[in-house]
């Protein structure tokens, strides 16, 4: 470990994977030293529907990484999905000195928060759009500011209750505690997009097995965020179901020989696709396969299309949509998606980290990475925290903590 690093681990809890990422956090950055997946039955859509199954992947996922890693993990960040609703709200607060303070940052923040809530719903992100001083808007950052009046302007995130507590459950059965849950595509993006992106306007798109989850910047601040009730394992089913084939065969091939658009295969090429019962495979057209997963694909992207229209941020998004999750890697899905949409399509990849970096550069490691990122500026916060107020009461500082973590 180096000098002054800080252990820190993301799990992406997934539909049909878990991936759990381990880095040491630093000045320096964040050196990856643990990665694995492991397979997940446990969830539909993003949604924990057997906690025995969740906990099962989530135990394997984190013990091989941190057999790479070496270390023993006692606490983890984890992503949510399923069952998360989104609005925009606004609050409004006097100040009380003449310089605007953290506190009344806080104080502001926390009044965009005071809204009334189903109790199936709990809040799990405040994220600070644009702060109006005296009427003055376009602040990002009002500390130090002079003003009399503070508004500001939020996303709030709000996470299915019953789902929240299942997934502390699944990961408490694994002997591990949750130090924060990060929303899915959040995390994905702040691994993936670029800071010129969210200036100029983007929408990013993580395409997993059972969810494709949306987030929107525009000039570097959320405005929207959706999960929509479709995935890569569609394709997945629709071929197993079209070719008569094992489901585990048909991920096979989608992976291998799927395209997004039959107009890119040969019309000359074949494979192999093996039968379901013992049948002997028999060789098709990959124009076949093609033909099967190209309607789900346009399904998707117009799922995507019709939710990016009704965010009403569609005219701000100058920089597209940028698409990652293991439902991106499909071949052709960016030109194909280019062309449909009518916007500039790009596959993420994601970066922002060292050490084992090689590993995660795959689409469907953007949210583990993002989990870490999102992490280590946690954990520099609390720190920051804890040295501006060092005489602090330990319960000031985890009430301190625990805003940020609100907070982001």
């Amino acid at each position: 470990m180096t000098r002054d690093a800080e252990i820190i681990v993301g799990v992406d809890i997934g539909t049909t994977k878990v991936a759990a990422a381990i880095g040491e956090a630093s000045e320096a950055g964040i050196n990856v030293i643990g990665i694995a997946s492991h397979p997940c039955k446990g969830l539909q859509k993003g949604v924990v529907v057997n906690i025995d199954k969740t906990a099962a992947a989530i135990r394997e996922a984190v013990s091989a990484a941190s057999q790479q890693a070496a270390c023993q993990v006692e606490t983890v960040f984890i992503s949510i999905s399923g069952q998360t609703r989104s609005m925009n709200s606004t609050g409004m607060v006097s100040v009380r000195g003449k310089e605007i303070t953290a506190e009344d940052v806080a104080r502001v923040l926390e009044s965009a928060r005071s809204i009334p809530l189903p109790s199936e719903q709990r809040i799990i992100h405040t994220l600070p759009q644009d702060y109006i001083i005296d009427g003055q808007d376009g602040v990002k950052d009002p500390v130090g500011m002079n003003g009399v009046r503070l508004e500001a302007k939020v996303h709030l995130v709000n996470a299915g209750e019953s789902n929240y507590q299942n997934l502390l459950k699944c990961t408490r059965q694994c002997d591990l505690e949750i130090e924060g849950v990060v929303l899915d595509q959040l995390a994905g993006s702040m691994a993936v997009l670029q800071d010129d992106e969210k200036e100029l306007g983007v929408a990013y798109a993580d395409i997993g097995g059972g969810t494709v989850n949306i987030i929107i910047y525009v000039e570097e601040s959320v405005m929207f965020t959706a999960v929509l009730p479709i995935g890569s394992w569609h394709i997945t089913k629709d071929i197993a179901v079209g070719l008569n084939t094992p489901v585990a065969e048909a991920e096979r091939i989608k992976q291998k020989y799927g395209c997004s658009s039959v107009e890119m295969v040969d019309e000359d090429e074949i494979i192999e696709v093996p039968r379901v019962g013992g049948r002997p495979p028999e060789t098709i057209p990959r124009r076949t396969l093609c033909g099967i997963v190209q309607p789900r694909v346009e399904q998707i992207l117009d799922f995507i299309h019709r939710t990016l229209e009704q965010s009403n941020y569609m005219e701000a998004l100058a920089s597209g949509l940028v698409i990652a999750g293991g439902g991106s890697i499909l071949h052709g899905l960016p030109e194909f998606a280019e062309g449909m949409l009518q916007m500039p399509v790009r596959r993420g990849l994601p970066g922002g980290v060292g050490g084992m970096a090689d590993m995660l550069r795959s689409p469907m490691y953007a949210t583990a990475t993002g989990i870490l990122m999102y992490a280590a500026r946690q954990v520099e916060q609390i720190g920051r925290a804890q040295a501006e107020k060092p005489s602090a009461r330990p319960s000031m500082i985890r009430g301190i903590g625990g805003w940020f973590k609100e907070m982001f």
